[in-house]
């Protein structure tokens, strides 16, 4: 295996130092950052936030996990996968990936793995995921997975409805 856990067309690995300009990509992205926060990042910025991220990620007490998502047959970046505990003591997994990869399945390959991943191999009993309900690609992803829909929340910093899947 060529990192933490794989699909049959993606792995997924921790980030390094060389994902920043990728990261960055992926981030400043108009249609990507549409169902985030809707701000984009200064090269500055990008780098402090990606530096938190490692340092985050590789910390001993863990509650805060951000991978790279790479496709096998070239070994290229095209996205991250994370799992996160919220305020409210969830696990929350998210990801994203390149424009350039949508509508391919990569999506779904990767939030089943990532939920296979969390349950069983980190003992996470209980694995949920908040998507804005107009993001209706992550609506078809999750309803696709084992995460079962339990109920809408308003979101007070994008201020929209979420929809919350969860194990």
């Amino acid at each position: 295996m060529k990192g933490l856990f794989q699909t049959k067309r993606l792995y997924v690995r921790s980030l390094r130092k060389t994902d920043l300009k990728n990261f960055q990509k992926l981030l400043d992205h108009p249609k990507v950052k549409k169902f985030t926060n809707g701000t984009g990042i200064l090269l500055e910025e990008g780098e402090t936030d990606f530096e938190k991220l490692l340092t985050l990620s590789r910390a001993k007490n863990k509650s805060f996990w951000v991978w790279g998502v790479i496709l096998k047959e070239t070994g290229e970046f095209i996205g991250t996968c994370a799992l996160i505990k919220n305020e409210s003591g969830e696990f929350e997994i998210g990801y994203r990936l390149m424009e350039e990869y949508w509508h391919k399945g990569y999506g779904q390959e990767i939030a089943n793995e990532l939920i296979n991943f969390a349950e069983n191999e980190m003992e996470i009993p209980a694995v949920t995921a908040y998507v804005d309900k107009q993001n209706m690609a992550s609506i078809r992803i999750l309803g696709k997975s084992s995460l079962k829909f339990r109920r809408e929340v308003f979101n007070k910093q994008t201020k929209s409805i979420d929809y919350v899947y969860s194990s």
